[in-house]
């Protein structure tokens, strides 16, 4: 329990706060995905709240939020992003990619582009200005988080947590319980510290296993309290058309950019908005994300 004193603060006071906010918000988000349908169906992240982010493996859940970081930190904003799977090298990697319009696999079998150089100047010059920091050995255990606010000059505005079923408990825990917990420290910080949180999370294998099934919220994997938790949960759904079609196989020559780069991102929960689906467009071997011609949000 916590030993702090109750903040009672006259309902006229709190009001004069909330009207002054009212007065002065933008009429773009300030915190954008980068995703123009998907800001147009949540008006982008929100300080003080936690959004999820679930899909099964390989479904893109770092690409989108790298893309998001991305976005972000372009637009200087100050992110953390905590990665309990992948090393900080593999990131920026795919940001290289991303940004300087590289292609991934190319690059994974050792074929640079002929103007290498010059784009990864240019990309170093980039990251140099961006308040993005990446940590791949930190934010394991709950206790760690609170340690995050003293480590930086400039504090997070936005955190990013890849993925939730990483995270580490006390020894003999239960994972459903090391996860509720953590995920109390991270809703204390969201409100303590005004911080928007964006939390990555595993699906259960058996989700949406046809091309007519779709992902719901009951699917989290692990545990409950990840519904329960977020402000916003976001499903996402990635399928190629070889794949709707029952092709699966690989064949030789074939690019993994070849197949249809359909990309659906489904609104399941919104506690302060519409929930639906946005279709956007998604390039695999340069992890982006780019809107369609036409913008696709289909309200449910």
């Amino acid at each position: 329990m916590s030993s702090e004193s109750p903040s009672i603060i006259a309902l006229p006071v709190v009001f004069e706060s909330l009207d002054h906010d009212i007065r002065t918000r933008p009429e773009s988000p300030p915190l954008p995905t980068g995703i123009g349908a998907l800001d147009d169906a949540t008006f982008g992240l929100h300080a003080g709240e936690i959004t999820i982010i679930g899909g099964r493996p390989g479904e893109g859940k770092t690409s989108l939020a790298l893309f998001m970081a991305y976005t972000l930190a372009a637009k200087g904003k100050a992110i953390l992003f905590l990665s309990l799977e992948m090393t900080k090298e593999q990131l920026l990697e795919r940001l290289f990619c991303h940004v300087c319009d590289v292609d991934s696999w190319a690059l994974r079998q050792g074929q640079k582009p002929e103007d290498y150089d010059s784009r990864a100047a240019t990309f170093k010059s980039m990251i140099a200005s961006w308040k993005l920091h990446i940590l791949d050995d930190f934010g394991y255990a709950f206790d760690e988080l609170a340690s995050i606010f003293t480590r930086y000059d400039v504090p997070p505005e936005v955190l990013i947590l890849d993925y939730i079923q990483l995270v580490q408990g006390v020894s003999g825990q239960e994972e459903r319980e090391t996860i509720n917990e953590y995920l109390k420290t991270l809703k204390r910080l969201a409100k303590r510290h005004h911080l928007a949180v964006v939390i990555l999370s595993q699906m259960n294998r058996g989700v949406h296993t046809t091309k007519k099934s779709r992902p719901s919220l009951h699917q989290f994997k692990s545990t409950g309290a990840l519904e329960e938790t977020g402000d916003c949960c976001l499903l996402l759904q990635y399928r190629t058309l070889d794949e709707e079609e029952g092709l699966t196989e690989w064949k030789p020559g074939q690019r993994p950019d070849d197949p249809k780069p359909e990309f659906h991102i489904i609104v399941a929960k919104q506690r302060h908005g519409p929930i639906g689906r946005v279709v956007t467009n998604f390039h695999p071997t340069k992890f982006r994300f780019v809107d369609p011609p036409v913008t696709r949000w289909e309200a449910t």
